[in-house]
């Protein structure tokens, strides 16, 4: 029948149908096979399971994000894991400064991003004690009479509260200084006379309103404040020039003026605060023409260190000793007196003026005595480093890179001055900039300095006894430090140092934060991983 109907169809016709019946049967085997292949890896669709879910909380408790993710890994996220994250950012070409964002997203590769920063917790680095300024006595006096009580109570909890910048270092002068409303000492004696028994020792001067604005600083951080004393000079009387200005420490006077530091570590002990750690001298290459100072060469620190350490020991007093307090330029002054004092000291506290290629000068101290510790002593900041903006940028890259470096605390200047820098016993109206402005023509008229938000992307979010780990950085392009706390949260702060947007990839321990990083501008990301 078949030989039938073939012999009846034209051969042209037969050979396109015999064709046809084979390209039929070749797409119904390809069908039959995809369908036993979905089948078997139960994929036939592009959903994404819910074990490519991460759930994302953040510290806000309204915020809730939860997030699927399609990976391209080989290995899909078959644990997911909850991230509590949080995301600051500034961007100072906005005029907008710390402020909440929410992250993103969050992947598991870096694929889009230009820019990898790796971060290992396994490599530790320096142990940091915090992040600060001065409560000197200009600030003081101004958050005391230019403040009410309800705006004051604001302020201190704004500064060293949990809700604020959780400001965790002070520096504290030892005295009057260049921004005080006046010239004193803790022992003034009529005509300069000798004390040599220290009977005029008097924390008074302190009483009007330092010592209360302090005591409030204190309660409102929990504790968390370490507090380092300087003194700009020594009393009057004590010195060859009788007076606070100029002048050197009289050579029968360097067991008395001993004493003076242990009297006041005791009577600030008995008021219920240990000093972390003290200086010998503020700035002891400079002899200032017009507000307390003293120079002191490298044998006077010397032999005056060795005297100081035997009173502090006798008197079981724990106080660190720093040698040095002064510009990065004299860091061979410092490496000198710690190595001449046999190790009497516990590292160097620097000042970050005359900052010539100063990273380098860093690493010489670091190299030569690598047991010993840097503080960032007095990081102050005003109209000669530019406008707000300027200021702000510079700020961050002192307290990454200074860290990054190895230091354990960074201290700005003033945490407050005027319209006018004041006030202070100069007379000028300097450029200084402290991290508030509190108008001394009204109450309650207070402007923030964009150093007040520059110290809290790193005080607000790094715990004092946190540790410095390990991160890659991106030198004048993208800058990074990063740190783990106690809790075992992570902080990763970033600048962004070029005028153009970024995507970056934040990696660490096989996740991936992929972020966008606005151009010139600083972020901090804290996160932890349950």
């Amino acid at each position: 029948m078949l030989s039938e109907v073939k012999d009846n169809i034209p051969k042209r016709l037969y050979s396109l149908t015999k064709k046809s019946i084979f390209f039929y049967l070749i797409l119904f085997a390809f069908i039959l096979l995809g369908s036993i292949l979905a089948t078997y890896f139960g994929k036939s669709n592009p959903k994404v399971s819910e074990s490519n879910c991460i759930s994302l909380v953040c510290s806000n408790p309204n915020f809730m994000l939860e997030k699927c993710i399609t990976s391209t890994s080989p290995s899909p996220v078959t644990n997911p894991n909850k991230i509590s994250l949080e995301l600051w950012q500034s961007e100072p070409l906005k005029s907008q400064f710390l402020v909440k964002k929410n992250p993103l997203f969050i992947n598991t590769n870096s694929d889009l991003s230009s820019y990898i920063i790796q971060l290992n917790d396994s490599v530790k680095y320096q142990q940091i004690d915090g992040f600060g300024a001065s409560l000197t006595e200009s600030s003081a006096w101004l958050l005391q009479y230019k403040l009410s009580e309800s705006r004051r109570n604001e302020i201190i909890e704004e500064l060293f509260g949990d809700t604020g910048l959780r400001v965790s270092l002070l520096r504290q002068p030892m005295g009057s200084t260049d921004f005080s409303l006046g010239f004193w000492s803790y022992s003034e004696t009529a005509n300069n006379s000798n004390d040599f028994e220290l009977g005029s020792f008097s924390l008074k001067l302190e009483e009007e309103f330092i010592r209360p604005m302090l005591d409030k600083a204190i309660k409102a951080s929990n504790g968390r404040i370490k507090l380092f004393a300087s003194p700009w000079s020594p009393p009057a009387w004590m010195k060859t020039s009788q007076s606070l200005i100029g002048g050197s420490l009289r050579k029968e006077c360097y067991d008395v003026y001993a004493d003076y530091f242990v009297k006041f570590l005791s009577e600030y002990k008995k008021k219920g605060i240990e000093i972390y750690g003290i200086t010998i001298q503020n700035e002891p290459y400079y002899e200032p023409i017009n507000y307390p100072g003293m120079k002191m060469t490298e044998q006077e620190q010397v032999e005056f260190t060795r005297v100081l350490v035997e009173k502090i020991r006798k008197y079981n007093f724990n106080a660190k000793i720093l040698a040095h307090d002064h510009n990065f330029d004299g860091v061979d002054n410092a490496i000198k007196i710690i190595l001449e004092t046999k190790n009497l000291t516990h590292g160097a506290g620097f000042h970050h003026y005359n900052d010539e290629n100063w990273e380098q000068l860093l690493l010489r101290f670091k190299d030569q005595l690598p047991d010993k510790d840097i503080w960032m002593t007095e990081c102050g900041f005003g109209n000669w480093m530019g406008d707000a903006s300027e200021q702000f940028h510079k700020a961050i890259v002192r307290q990454l890179r200074t860290t990054r470096y190895g230091s354990k605390g960074f201290i700005m200047w003033n945490i407050a001055l005027d319209e006018n820098s004041k006030p202070n016993v100069m007379g000028d109206t300097g450029s200084n900039r402290g991290l508030l402005q509190i108008s001394s023509k009204g109450i309650d008229d207070v402007k923030y300095e964009s150093l007040f938000y520059a110290l809290g992307h790193f005080s607000k979010f790094v715990e004092k006894d946190a540790f410095r780990i390990d991160s890659n950085t991106f030198e004048q392009i993208l800058e990074s430090v990063a740190f783990l706390n106690p809790d075992k949260s992570v902080v990763l702060i970033l600048l962004s140092r070029t005028k153009y947007e970024k995507n970056i990839s934040l990696e660490f321990k096989g996740k991936y934060f992929n972020l966008n990083i606005p151009p010139m501008s600083a972020t901090t990301l804290k996160f932890k991983i349950d």
